[in-house]
């Protein structure tokens, strides 16, 4: 939940709640360093603040029920074709974190979802997932199932089943406004831009210093899937 410090209104005082300690300065900080400890990962989402903050609890108990696959969740990402100078803008920005990823998609020819293996590096550390998703037409995708894999069933999963293609990219990822902002860097030297906003049906803001060439984010040949029969290789 991003902190009322943050709000544009004085929701934020230390006068009608005795669990608050930190000025409104002091609030933001910790509010930027716990961003920072999170970025990157897979599972991560951003509450933002709402004129009511009854809505605000409303909107972190759904993303639960989403995140627990007890409500299907929708996710309409931006995507854009930037320029590799873009990645010289994130790295000097200090919220920006690392991460290295290697993605596996699963040959199942009788189901129409897409099935997904995820190994995710950061810091030295790896992260496995599972996801099932529908992609639409229109650049959104439909969340079937998402969880967190052992090291061992991730590896069962790409021993046991057949691997319809993969792909492995580096990438940057950034809170910029009200904008979860993905930089992708595929091992081909390929760059690709994801903006999802925090606040839903928002509009994407590019942050300035990305240099965008196209947007193409109904493009289905852009979506990850599709890229990796073009710019990945099979590598276990």
């Amino acid at each position: 939940m991003v902190t009322a410090a943050r709000a544009e209104n004085d929701a934020y005082t230390l006068e009608n709640n005795q669990a608050r300690t930190e000025s409104k300065e002091e609030a933001i900080l910790l509010d930027q360093k716990t961003l920072q400890a999170w970025s990157g990962h897979s599972n991560l989402t951003i509450i933002e603040n709402t004129p009511n903050f009854y809505e605000k609890v409303e909107n972190v108990l759904e993303s639960c029920l989403e995140t627990l696959g007890l409500q299907i969740a929708f996710r309409n990402q931006r995507k854009y074709i930037v320029d590799s100078s873009s990645i010289e803008f994130l790295e000097l920005q200090q919220l920006c974190s690392k991460s290295k990823i290697h993605q596996f998609y699963l040959d199942y020819p009788d189901s129409s979802y897409e099935h997904r293996i995820r190994n995710t590096e950061i810091d030295g550390k790896n992260y496995y997932t599972m996801t099932i998703q529908e992609k639409m037409e229109n650049g959104t995708s439909k969340l079937i199932q998402k969880r967190k894999l052992s090291l061992e069933e991730y590896v069962c999963y790409l021993e046991k089943n057949p691997i319809r293609s993969s792909i492995h990219k580096t990438r940057y990822t950034l809170l910029y406004q009200k904008e979860y902002v993905r930089l992708d860097i595929f091992d081909n030297g390929f760059v690709m831009l994801e903006i999802e906003p925090m606040v839903k049906g928002g509009e994407a803001i590019i942050p300035e210093g990305l240099h965008v060439i196209e947007d193409v984010s109904t493009q289905t040949s852009y979506q990850n899937a599709a890229l990796s029969k073009t710019l990945g290789t099979w590598s276990a």
